[in-house]
């Protein structure tokens, strides 16, 4: 694994929204994807990280630790985003 894993913005936000709603089906209809998008996106997400982020047991899942950790940790990359989007906004008139 790299020491810097790279991964994209947009596989946090589906996990994030899984974790949050406790379910993909609740995730997709936060996010309007359907579930299987945001399936798909938290596997990717898993394999460049390495590790599990979920337990799954039917439809219902439920983060491992480290899924615990890095939701902890997207909820900063999330509000750092949006600080980001909040000044260039304020500075496209420049």
């Amino acid at each position: 694994m790299n020491r810097y894993p790279i991964f994209y913005l947009g596989r946090l936000v589906p996990f994030m929204a899984a974790i949050k709603s406790g379910s993909f089906i609740g995730a997709s209809a936060f996010l309007r994807l359907e579930p299987s998008a945001i399936s798909k996106s938290v596997r990717k997400l898993e394999e460049e990280l390495g590790i599990p982020l979920l337990k799954r047991d039917g439809r219902s899942i439920e983060p491992t630790e480290a899924g615990l950790l890095i939701y902890s940790i997207g909820e900063g990359i999330l509000l750092l985003a949006d600080d980001i989007a909040r000044i260039a906004e304020q500075h496209s008139e420049e």
